[in-house]
């Protein structure tokens, strides 16, 4: 090619492309603020998007989920909107007087429902994979954008694959663990909620829910930075992640305010212009979620667990012992 030929475009190329790279006078790492993260934000853009694409392709399973949505094997029937109208409906056999039958008129309005087909359940079962491939992903995830908060230099495909070769079992079992916890935390609250005023102990167990949903919010912020990082088993992994939800509260504060105003962002463009908030969540919601946490979580863990003991080039710093 020419010295001057115009190079052609190849989006491959320029989502697989590291980044400008670090300006050598504005290290993020000695300053992770908040104007900071917008400035390697838009530094590492382009890599922040190709890694929302791999977390959707890693978790491919999740996609069947489209199709139970889209109803591709659902029929559409009706049923009655008011559910005393089987009751009504019995009594109706048994007693046949005018205050019956002109309640059972007003509670057989029916609505439009979607009856799910064996293809649906074939389709959650192939969701529930997931499960498998969710900790994968985002220890892959977590290793990549560790290195762009530390500044290191970045291979996307080559690291995304070494960091999940690396922590393959670990992550798949503490991949369940979160599933599962996240699942139950989130059906405890909707329980409860709806629930709220059948007593003071229904209460209770709501706002401890939340409470609870905060406080593993702000843990597994570093379980998986921890687990790309450190050689440490599962038990250690979750003690040390609670210990930084306390440690690192005003980062963890301002993480999951964070959290908080893409996800309304978000929801509010599903609102707003339905096609791009549906988008979103495949381009860069995701990754720009994981992106955030660790950001506010990585230089916490290095400020207890890697500067005390080591040095900028990793080596282990000398105690007076030595």
């Amino acid at each position: 090619m020419a010295k001057n030929e115009p190079a052609k475009f190849n989006i491959f190329s320029r989502a697989f492309r590291d980044g400008k790279g670090a300006v050598a006078e504005d290290p993020i790492m000695d300053k992770p603020s908040f104007g900071n993260f917008f400035k390697l934000f838009k530094r590492k853009f382009n890599q922040i998007v190709t890694m929302n694409l791999f977390f959707v392709a890693g978790n491919f399973p999740l996609l069947a989920l489209l199709g139970v949505m889209a109803g591709f094997f659902s029929t559409d029937s009706t049923a009655p909107v008011h559910t005393v109208f089987a009751q009504f409906n019995g009594v109706m056999t048994h007693t046949q007087n005018a205050f019956v039958a002109a309640n059972l008129g007003s509670m057989s309005t029916q609505t439009q429902i979607r009856v799910m087909s064996t293809g649906d359940w074939i389709l959650i079962g192939i969701a529930c994979l997931a499960i498998f491939t969710f900790g994968p992903v985002m220890t892959g995830m977590s290793y990549i954008f560790r290195n762009m908060v530390k500044e290191d230099p970045i291979f996307i495909k080559h690291d995304f694959f070494y960091a999940i070769k690396r922590n393959l079992k670990q992550s798949i079992i503490y991949g369940i663990i979160d599933v599962a916890v996240i699942f139950f935390i989130f059906y405890d609250i909707v329980f409860f909620n709806l629930n709220y005023s059948a007593g003071a102990l229904t209460s209770l167990f709501f706002f401890a829910s939340l409470c609870l949903a905060v406080i593993y919010f702000f843990m597994r912020m570093y379980v998986y930075v921890m687990m790309v990082t450190f050689d440490l088993s599962i038990g250690k992994l979750l003690k040390n992640a609670l210990y930084f939800s306390v440690l690192g509260i005003k980062r963890n504060s301002c993480c999951i305010l964070g959290t908080i105003v893409i996800i309304a962002l978000n929801l509010f463009l599903v609102r707003v212009f339905l096609p791009i908030g549906l988008m979103l969540p495949f381009v860069i919601t995701v990754s720009l979620l994981v992106f955030l946490s660790v950001y506010c979580a990585y230089p916490v863990i290095y400020k207890y667990m890697i500067e005390p003991y080591y040095d900028k080039d990793g080596n282990p710093k000398k105690t007076e012992a030595q």
